[in-house]
């Protein structure tokens, strides 16, 4: 366990990550979004989105974090809105990147597609309130996420192009970054030292796909 001297820290190297991640995802947003406005291609729109609201979601996480364990207020008095406001944004986010490699599939629906994940993020946030399931939410993104990456796997080995490879790059970057953060997340508590390494390692994958968006869309 962390030393009560130690547990301060721990707070700011989160708060530090998150909010580099919070710019860095904002950066990729803005970036894929000019390409998809050249290319009108509604992976890359779904693709963007999911950068958008990893933003979001580590930007509320840092005011989770601040808030519970640093301001003296009555947090909990909106404790229960924003972590219903970090899981929507976090499943939004997943439910992006999966439909990102689905949307052809399903272009015939006429529905947007904004609202059907809009509408599943909302249950899944609902879930956590209500049935305090924070583990298997977290299983059920880990999952979500896993498929997305089997799914850009097999595109990828249909076509071999270079566009679905560097996408397919793409997806496994921001996959082993997001699953670094969530352990992350969790050794801290057990090891400052393990928990700062993994964080480390995740916010240099973010900044790798960070450079290989910038490089993509200058050649773009």
């Amino acid at each position: 366990m962390l030393r009560p001297g130690l547990f301060h820290q721990m707070i700011w190297i989160d708060t530090i990550y998150s909010m580099i991640i919070v710019v860095t995802s904002l950066a990729i947003y803005l970036r894929t979004r000019e390409l998809y406005e050249l290319s009108d291609h509604k992976g890359i729109k779904y693709f963007s989105y999911t950068f958008l609201f990893f933003g979001a979601s580590f930007f509320l996480r840092s005011l989770v974090h601040l808030f519970a364990r640093l301001v003296d207020m009555p947090f909990f008095a909106f404790r229960h809105e924003l972590i219903f406001l970090l899981v929507f944004t976090g499943s939004m986010a997943v439910l992006s990147l999966l439909y990102s490699v689905l949307w052809k599939r399903f272009q015939e629906i006429p529905i947007n597609p904004l609202i059907i994940l809009t509408a599943f993020s909302t249950i899944i946030a609902g879930a956590t309130l209500i049935g305090r399931m924070r583990f298997f939410i977290l299983l059920l993104q880990v999952l979500i996420f896993t498929v997305a990456i089997i799914i850009g796997y097999i595109d990828y080995l249909k076509s071999k192009k270079g566009a679905h490879t560097r996408l397919f790059l793409l997806y496994s970057l921001l996959f082993f970054s997001w699953i670094a953060n969530v352990f992350a997340h969790f050794t801290t508590r057990l090891s400052l030292t393990i928990g700062l390494a993994l964080y480390t390692i995740s916010t240099a994958l973010f900044l790798l796909i960070l450079y290989s968006v910038l490089r993509i869309t200058r050649v773009e």
